[in-house]
C-alpha cells in the first residue's frame, strides 16, 4: 500500500456499513514498513468484479479520517483470494457511484435482518 490518492475516496463512515462481520484486513504498507489493519466498512460488485472498501482501524497518516481505499478482489495464481488496489481514477469513480447508488436505493429504513448489508450493531463502535 502506498500513499495514492488513487485508490482513496472520500466517504463518511456512517455511510458505510460492514457486509461481512466487521472484517479485519491486514495489508502491508510498503511506505510505513509495517502492517497495517484496515476494517471492511463496504463491499460491492461492479462488472463482474468484487471491490471492497477499507478504513484504517487505527489513525493513519496516510488515510485521513473518513477516507477509505478501494480494494479489488482478486485470485492470484494459486487460487487464493488476494486484494489488488485500484488505480484507474475513472474505475474509482465508477465504482463510488455505483456504490452511492445502492446505498440510495437500499435507503436506511430496515430492520436488523432484513439482507440489506447495513451494520446494525455488530460493530463495537455501533454500539
Amino acid at each position: 500500500m502506498k500513499d495514492n490518492d488513487e485508490n482513496k475516496k472520500d466517504l463518511e463512515i456512517d455511510e458505510l456499513d460492514d457486509l461481512d462481520g466487521c472484517e479485519i484486513v491486514t495489508l502491508y504498507d510498503e511506505e510505513l514498513q509495517k502492517d497495517v489493519d484496515f476494517e471492511e466498512v463496504a463491499a460491492i460488485n461492479y462488472n463482474d468484479k468484487l471491490y471492497v472498501f477499507l478504513t484504517p482501524v487505527e489513525p493513519n497518516e496516510n488515510i485521513e479520517e473518513g477516507e477509505v481505499i478501494i480494494m479489488e478482489v482478486a485470485e492470484d495464481e494459486e487460487g487464493e483470494e488476494t486484494l489488488l488496489a485500484v488505480t484507474d481514477e475513472k474505475l474509482l469513480d465508477e465504482i463510488f457511484d455505483e456504490f452511492q447508488k445502492e446505498m440510495d436505493e437500499q435507503g436506511d429504513d430496515c430492520g436488523d435482518d432484513c439482507g440489506c448489508g447495513h451494520c446494525h450493531g455488530c460493530c463495537e463502535d455501533d454500539e
